[in-house]
């Protein structure tokens, strides 16, 4: 992770930035300015504990991920930072993360709990406790701001399943099987062309990610991971590709075309849960 500031010319330099245009350069720059100041801040002073916390502007496409340890980290993977926010009640561990432009959920196994946001300025005050009518897996997705995506660990095999939360108790709905024999290891996810990608381990060592048809459940892609990513407990989608990221924080770029190609790209710099993005942003799958 980049801790010094660069300066303008150091920056535009960078791997990842130099085959961008200067208004696209000049745009990570400034983002990139903040989110330093950010962390910098962060290091020094730490969040302050209360109902209702702020800060500075959150993008629309920003990557956030609960901690291993407990919060939850905006991250940018132009500039490898990852930016602790101001959000009361996270300092403990979740399974998953998921949120929309006005809500943050949180998922504890038994229960998810959530909170109003804003984006601009990012501010976040404490929502409810929504009841879950069976245990969940460790991933959590979003469809919309009252369905949540999510799997049911009591069904055999474990099933994928929608969340009505509407009210403080939440109302499942069964959507298709996982695979026999797999549970959801960190993350999952719908894309915008109704794909649902998830990451699922098997027996012993095996780790996967998978692709279903959205809402039929057809499985279109199982990827056996583990010889190249421990652990697997995130994945996102940034520029238009598919990225898994590992316990210890590792980011891996997944090719979307067989024999998916595997390379290490990046790191958060701290362990993590999972992931989340604005469903919005979720507009690739695997071909």
């Amino acid at each position: 992770m980049t801790t010094g500031e660069l300066t303008w010319q150091q920056f535009r330099t960078l791997d990842s930035i130099r085959s961008l245009n200067e208004n696209q350069q000049i745009e990570h720059y400034h983002r990139y300015l903040v989110d330093l100041n950010d962390w910098i801040s962060h290091q020094n002073k730490g969040p302050i504990p209360s109902n209702t916390s702020s800060g500075p502007e959150l993008p629309a496409d920003s990557i956030l991920f609960n901690a291993t340890a407990g919060g939850v980290y905006k991250y940018d993977p132009i500039i490898e930072i990852s930016t602790l926010l101001s959000i009361p009640g996270t300092a403990v561990t979740y399974l998953d993360i998921g949120h929309t432009q006005t809500k943050l959920w949180l998922n504890a196994s038994s229960k998810v709990d959530e909170w109003n946001i804003t984006l601009n300025p990012f501010t976040a005050a404490v929502s409810r406790t929504i009841g879950t009518p069976h245990a969940l897996g460790n991933g959590l997705g979003v469809v919309d701001n009252t369905t949540l995506l999510a799997t049911n660990t009591q069904a055999s095999p474990q099933t994928v399943v929608t969340l009505d939360i509407t009210t403080n108790s939440a109302t499942s709905t069964y959507k298709f099987d996982l695979e026999a024999g797999r549970e959801v290891t960190g993350d999952i996810l719908l894309t915008t062309t109704n794909k649902v990608i998830v990451l699922t381990t098997g027996t012993g060592a095996e780790r996967y990610i998978s692709q279903y048809s959205y809402p039929t459940g057809v499985l279109e892609v199982d990827e056996q991971i583990n010889s190249t990513i421990s652990n697997p407990s995130g994945v996102f989608i940034y520029d238009n590709k598919i990225q898994i990221i590992n316990s210890n924080g590792d980011i891996y770029l997944i090719g979307k075309v067989a024999p998916y190609g595997i390379n290490l790209v990046g790191s958060t710099g701290i362990a993590v849960s999972g992931v989340s993005q604005l469903p919005e942003y979720l507009t690739t799958n695997f071909t």
